[in-house]
């Protein structure tokens, strides 16, 4: 198999060539992909998934009326905040209308991506402390977002790095349970 090259910048600005079959012989910049992945992740398929488990929260789990139920998840999410110094906060998530929309379509957060990036934790402390245990899908919608967390932790670890140093070996299962989960 031929190898491909990109060319990038390192951490010192020097451009290198990093073989990467998958563009097949095109100039990226590590940027493009970087973008990619803000756009894919956080601002598509996180939105969806925590609109939904917001959504799962506030209307079928919690006892209260929708509104009551938010107020309740949020002051979860700014008392995990604090304790756990969360680098990028949301500033308000007291209202439905964050996560909901119009019928018919699907819960999706509202927020930028860095806000969305670092409430995996927040949220799984949240689900945890609600979910019936005894729930299969309870069971996997926490591996999901143990999953995602653990991912971000592995990103959050390399974040200086061009590429990750060696592949950490829960990386695979981590990006499995992050696009697969949610199609069950």
């Amino acid at each position: 198999m031929a190898r491909f090259a990109v060319i990038s910048c390192g951490m010192a600005g020097v451009a290198r060539q990093v073989p990467l079959p998958t563009f097949q012989g095109t100039r990226i910049f590590t940027r493009v992909i970087a973008l990619d992945w803000m756009h894919c992740k956080y601002l598509g398929h996180d939105q969806l998934c925590y609109g939904s488990v917001l959504s799962l929260l506030t209307k079928h789990i919690l006892p209260g009326d929708p509104s009551e139920n938010i107020r309740q998840i949020w002051n979860d999410i700014c008392y995990f905040y604090k304790e756990q110094s969360v680098p990028c906060r949301f500033r308000y998530l007291n209202r439905v209308s964050m996560f909901e929309r119009k019928s018919p379509q699907y819960p999706k957060l509202r927020g930028k991506a860095a806000e969305i990036k670092y409430l995996c934790g927040p949220l799984l402390s949240v689900w945890q402390k609600y979910m019936n245990r005894r729930l299969k899908v309870h069971r996997e919608i926490e591996l999901y977002l143990t999953m995602n967390r653990d991912l971000e932790e592995i990103l959050i670890v390399n974040r200086r790095e061009l590429a990750l140093p060696e592949v950490p070996k829960n990386l695979n299962i981590c990006v499995l349970a992050c696009s697969g989960c949610c199609q069950t």
